[in-house]
């Protein structure tokens, strides 16, 4: 068994992908996405509340407003809790707005993202309270870190590099020692077709 589901709602032209229309309500006490996808070792059981109202289901056409409140995801072995999601899709701009407050994962995002083109766009900020990668599968040893993200991502077009990443009161704890780093700064950038990459940190600079 997959596990159980409830759905409210309604979906019309199912035929024609990009002029399906929806209006769902979604709550499961626990779903095995992973083994309906045949991805078990990867991704599990997902509880929760989720909405979904728009038109299509091509990410590039989508004009669509979602809402998700999850009790649980697993993925990687690890089962995380408290995941919260707003999210608009206007045929290929993305905006998201969200939470995690797990024991081993607490952050709020703040995304807006360009995907209509080859290369996409991306600005916003992500507040790391907690990132504890050990307790969390995804590194072998002790690995946590807090800091706030700043992304200012205009083009990853190849010579057409306009980009910046700051990285702000980065505090880790890494193979039991702790340290802290004031700013971190990554700036791409281009001139005269030239692309350049600059790297600045209290400990080191490279272009």
């Amino acid at each position: 068994s997959y596990g159980n589901a409830k759905i409210k709602g309604y979906i019309n032209n199912v035929k024609d992908p990009d002029n399906t229309k929806y209006d769902l309500a979604i709550n499961t006490g626990g779903f095995n996405v992973g083994r309906l996808l045949r991805q078990d070792s990867i991704i599990g059981v997902v509880a929760g509340n989720f909405k979904l109202k728009g038109t299509s289901f091509d990410v590039n056409n989508m004009q669509s407003d979602i809402a998700a409140n999850m009790t649980r995801l697993d993925y990687n072995g690890y089962s995380y809790s408290g995941i919260n999601l707003i999210a608009k899709l206007n045929r290929g701009l993305i905006g998201a707005k969200g939470s995690v407050n797990d024991p081993n994962a607490a952050l709020n995002f703040d995304i807006n993202a360009n995907i209509k083109n080859e290369y996409p766009t991306i600005n916003g900020t992500i507040q790391i309270d907690t990132m504890q990668l050990q307790n969390l599968n995804l590194y072998d040893s002790m690995f946590n870190f807090s800091g706030l993200v700043n992304l200012d991502v205009k083009s990853l077009v190849p010579r057409k590099l306009d980009a910046d990443v700051l990285v702000d009161s980065l505090r880790m704890q890494f193979a039991g020692v702790k340290y802290f780093i004031d700013t971190i700064a990554l700036n791409a950038s281009n001139q005269n077709g030239i692309d350049s990459i600059k790297f600045s940190s209290p400990f080191a600079n490279a272009v």
